[in-house]
């Protein structure tokens, strides 16, 4: 695997982000963009930036998301949103580190979770989001 296409594994997938935000996130939800630092059991998640609310374009968060990653790319990275009515609270895992394999293979780094994932839950194929 070449370097510009290992580069480019494990860079944030932003074009997912902003379907998702466009198509569901806008108007009235905050959103917050957080970056993990610490491994395991001492996770501690802070806020990036500032908070975005009433959001009506993806641009400002995918703008905060770019800058998360290359100030904090052995961080893992996700967002927070939250909606008042109904009450919601959704996270959505942007960016997970990933290391080359001496095999040539892409493999995330220990995970920034401090939980385990229940046995019926899956993550997708790149692993940046979670199935229950």
């Amino acid at each position: 695997m070449g370097s510009s296409s290992y580069a480019q594994a494990i860079k944030p997938d932003t074009g997912k982000l902003r379907k998702l935000i466009e198509s569901s996130m806008q108007f009235d939800w905050v959103i917050r963009v957080e970056y993990a630092s610490g491994h395991s059991e001492a996770v501690c998640w802070q806020q990036w930036d500032k908070t975005f609310f009433a959001v009506r374009t993806a641009d400002a968060v995918l703008l905060a998301v770019t800058d998360c990653y290359k100030n904090n790319p052995a961080s893992t990275i996700r967002i927070s949103a939250e909606k008042v009515r109904p009450q919601t609270q959704f996270l959505y895992t942007v960016y997970q580190p990933r290391t080359l394999a001496a095999d040539g293979t892409i493999k995330p780094v220990q995970s920034a979770l401090p939980y385990k994932l229940p046995e019926h839950a899956s993550t997708s194929d790149t692993g940046d989001s979670l199935r229950i």
